[in-house]
């Protein structure tokens, strides 16, 4: 499993998927207000914030070095410059508009492997439909 963002599958960069993400609904916005006098409060609707995706993947290179020249094509790939079709293997048929936010840490294990959780932050948390 995997993803693809702005038109790129992750596997053509190297990527593997370590944990892939179900999110039913996006955090929700309550809207409380409490009334001096009166007992319990007065709840509106409530409204949804952004989606946030994190991913947690590795990414694998033959040597030290042909991990970092995979870890710069990338950070060139993912570069968070507008926001970009996200679509997840595991989510058939749905689409998202994210861009990267945060920061992007690799933790390198045995000189090969490298670690890393990227986030994705999704404006309008409702799927498009391919």
């Amino acid at each position: 499993m995997g993803f693809r963002y702005a038109g790129v599958h992750s596997r053509e960069r190297g990527i593997i998927l370590l944990k892939v993400p179900i999110s039913l609904l996006p955090a929700t916005r309550d809207k409380i207000i409490v009334l001096p006098g009166r007992r319990g409060v007065l709840r509106y609707r409530p409204d949804v914030h952004e989606r946030i995706w994190t991913l947690d993947c590795v990414v694998e290179g033959s040597s030290y070095r042909d991990l970092w020249v995979r870890v710069r094509a990338i950070e060139t790939w993912l570069s968070p410059t507008a926001m970009r079709e996200l679509i997840f293997d595991a989510h058939p048929g749905h689409r998202w508009m994210a861009i990267l936010t945060g920061e992007i840490n690799v933790a390198v294990k045995g000189g090969r492997f490298g670690f890393f959780t990227l986030t994705f932050a999704c404006p309008d948390p409702t799927p498009g439909v391919i």
